[in-house]
């Protein structure tokens, strides 16, 4: 199993174009990122982008749940 590394500053803006990308609907190409920068293979995109779709979805959930 390969070990997950935090993003490093010199990587934050390719975090933040993946993550506008990728809540853009633009999957190929915030997928194209990852996979055109080869420093990136170990490094935790994916989780946090998941852990903000969780989250995102939770308040959706709670909201429609305690609002309507």
């Amino acid at each position: 199993m390969n070990r997950v590394q935090d993003i490093a500053i010199s990587d934050a803006s390719l975090k933040a174009e993946f993550i506008t990308r990728f809540f853009n609907g633009e999957y190929s190409s915030a997928f194209n990122i990852i996979s055109s920068n080869p420093q990136l293979d170990s490094k935790a995109f994916l989780a946090n982008v998941m852990n903000e779709i969780a989250n995102i979805l939770s308040l959706l959930q709670n909201n429609f749940q305690n609002e309507v």
